[in-house]
C-alpha cells in the first residue's frame, strides 16, 4: 500500500436531534484518514463513545467496502470522495416486532401467501416466506443471506401481480403529533431483475402513501431505505409495505431488519474525503489469438510511467518495454506492473491464446536426394502446431522405410534422405536396379499447444 501525507477532509455532521437531546447518544468519529493510491486497502476504524449500544452501522457509498455494516471495514479504495459512516443508536424503542426476522413468520401479517420453506415455495407471484437464501425457496434465485450475520432470516417475496397489496403489515402505538421514522433494507433475488423493471417499494400509514423507493441495484445486495410520517392526532398507526411493480417477472426482493421509531433517534455521522496520489495508469490492449509459431506484438499504453514490468516472461522479448513482441507455445495471461514516481502502482493483463491449424504447415509433394543441395532432404515446413511427435514413412507395398519422433517443424537435420538401412531408394527389388521414382506415403503426427493431436497425412514422390 502507498501510504502518504493525509490530506482528507474530516466532515461531523451531529445527528442527536433536538427531540433527543436529552438522551446521553453516542458520537461516531473516523479515525486514522490517508491519502492513498488509487487501488489501495484501507483499513477503516469508525470509534463509538458513548453509553448506549450500537443498533446499526451503514457506510456510503458501499462501492470498495468490504462489510458496509462493520465499525471496521476495509475500504478498496477505486472512487474519490466522501464515505460517510452512519451509526444508530436505539435512543428510542424499535416498535416493530420480529423486525429482523429472526422469530420467522410472527410479529407482522401478510396479504401475501406464506408458502413456508419447500423448494418452490415463492414461485407464485404473491407468495412470501422467512429463510435465509432465496436459492432454497426458488429454482434459479441468487444465492445470498440475510443484511445482519448472512446467515439469519429475512422476509423474502415473489411481487403480486394485484394492485396495493401489502407484503408486511404492522399495527403500532404511537404518540400525537411526533414524527415517526420506519427503516429498513432491501434487495432483489431474481437473476434477471438488471434487464427487467425493479421492485418499488411503497410505505403506507393508514392507508395513505407515504414515499417511495425505486433504489433496486445489484442483484443479492443490500440497499437501505427510509421514510419519515408524522402522527397527527393518531394514537395508532397501521403501517403496510407494498411492492408498487406488477410486473410478473424480475419482481422478486427480500426485506430485513425492519425498524419504526420517533424520527429524532440518537443518530451520528462522520464523513471522510477519499483522495488520491497522482497514480499511473496502464492498458495492456485487447486479448489476442495467435497461431501456434507466430509472433506479435503487445501495445501497451498508459501515463505517469517510472517503471514496469511483465510476468511471466519467458515467452517475451523485453520484459520492461510496453511493446514487446511474444513468440508463444502456449496459451497464457501477461501481466504489466507499472510503477509512478509517487510509488503508486497500477495493473492490467492481457490474454494471449494459442490455437493450432495444421494447414499451416507445409509438406512437400517431392523431392530429389541427389546430392546437388537442393530438395535432397524431405522434412515438413512452416508453422501453425507445435511438437511434431512422430513422422513415419511407408513404401507402397506398407513397409516403414523411416521414423523419427518428438522433433520441431523446419528442422531439416530430422528428415529423411531418401535411404532406407542404408539402401538408396528407390530400387527394383527384383533386378537390384534403381527405379527413377516411386511415391511414398508420409502420416505426422503434431501436438498443439492445448496438447490436442494434430494429423496431417499425404504422399511424397521421390525422384532421382
Amino acid at each position: 500500500m502507498c501510504l502518504k501525507k493525509s490530506l482528507f477532509t474530516f466532515v461531523l455532521l451531529i445527528g442527536c436531534f433536538a427531540g433527543a437531546l436529552a438522551q446521553s447518544c453516542d458520537t461516531v468519529f473516523l479515525a486514522d484518514s490517508f491519502r492513498v493510491c488509487r487501488g489501495d486497502d484501507i483499513p477503516l476504524k469508525a470509534i463509538v463513545k458513548g453509553s448506549i449500544p450500537v443498533d446499526s452501522v451503514s457506510w456510503i457509498p458501499t462501492t470498495g467496502i468490504s462489510d458496509p455494516h462493520s465499525l471496521t471495514p476495509t475500504l478498496h479504495a477505486t472512487i474519490p470522495g466522501y464515505y460517510k459512516c452512519i451509526v444508530m443508536s436505539p435512543g428510542f424503542a424499535n416498535l416493530v416486532v420480529n423486525g429482523d426476522f429472526s422469530a420467522g413468520n410472527t410479529g407482522f401479517t401478510s396479504e401475501y401467501t406464506y408458502g413456508g420453506l419447500t423448494p418452490c415455495a415463492i414461485c407464485p407471484e404473491g407468495n412470501y416466506t422467512v429463510g435465509n437464501n432465496p436459492a432454497s425457496v426458488y429454482s434459479g434465485a441468487a444465492s445470498f443471506g440475510d443484511h445482519t450475520t448472512g446467515t439469519g432470516g429475512f422476509l423474502l417475496a415473489n411481487g403480486a401481480m394485484t394492485a396495493n397489496t401489502a407484503f408486511w403489515k404492522e399495527t403500532v402505538t404511537v404518540k400525537p403529533f411526533t414524527s415517526y421514522r420506519i427503516d429498513g433494507w432491501y434487495a432483489s433475488w431474481n437473476n434477471d431483475a438488471g434487464s427487467l423493471p425493479p421492485p418499488i417499494i411503497k410505505f403506507v400509514v393508514d392507508g395513505t402513501s407515504v414515499g417511495l423507493d425505486t433504489n433496486f441495484g445489484t442483484v443479492g445486495v443490500w440497499k437501505y431505505f427510509t421514510f419519515v410520517w408524522t402522527s397527527g392526532s393518531s394514537t395508532t398507526a397501521n403501517l403496510s409495505l407494498i411492492d408498487w411493480n406488477r410486473f410478473a417477472t424480475g419482481n422478486d426482493f427480500g426485506v430485513d431488519d425492519l425498524t419504526f421509531r420517533e424520527k429524532d433517534a440518537c443518530a451520528d455521522t462522520d464523513s471522510v474525503l477519499i483522495s488520491f496520489i497522482p497514480s499511473p495508469t496502464i492498458d495492456a490492449g485487447p486479448d489476442r489469438r495467435v497461431l501456434q509459431g507466430d509472433t506479435i506484438c503487445i501495445n501497451a499504453t498508459g501515463t505517469l510511467i517510472d517503471l514496469l514490468a511483465w510476468t511471466p516472461n519467458p515467452a517475451l522479448s523485453c520484459d520492461i518495454c510496453l511493446n514487446p513482441t511474444i513468440t508463444s507455445s502456449k496459451s497464457d495471461s501477461y501481466i504489466i506492473t507499472v510503477t509512478a514516481t509517487t510509488g503508486c502502482k497500477a495493473r492490467d493483463t492481457v490474454n494471449v491464446t494459442v490455437f493450432c491449424d495444421g494447414s499451416r504447415v507445409f509438406i512437400p509433394n517431392s523431392f530429389s536426394p541427389n546430392g546437388d543441395g537442393e530438395n535432397d532432404i524431405f522434412y515438413p515446413r512452416g508453422k501453425g502446431v507445435g511438437m511434431l511427435k512422430s513422422l513415419i514413412i511407408f513404401n507402397r507395398q506398407g513397409q516403414k522405410v523411416f521414423e523419427r519422433s518428438n522433433i520441431e517443424l523446419n528442422d531439416i537435420t530430422a528428415g529423411w534422405n531418401g535411404n532406407y538401412k542404408g539402401v538408396t531408394l528407390p530400387s527394383d527389388a527384383v533386378n537390384g536396379k534403381l527405379l527413377r521414382s516411386e511415391v511414398f506415403v508420409y502420416v505426422i503426427e503434431a501436438e498443439c499447444a492445448s496438447g490436442s493431436p494434430v494429423i496431417i497425412k499425404g504422399d511424397v514422390t521421390l525422384f532421382r
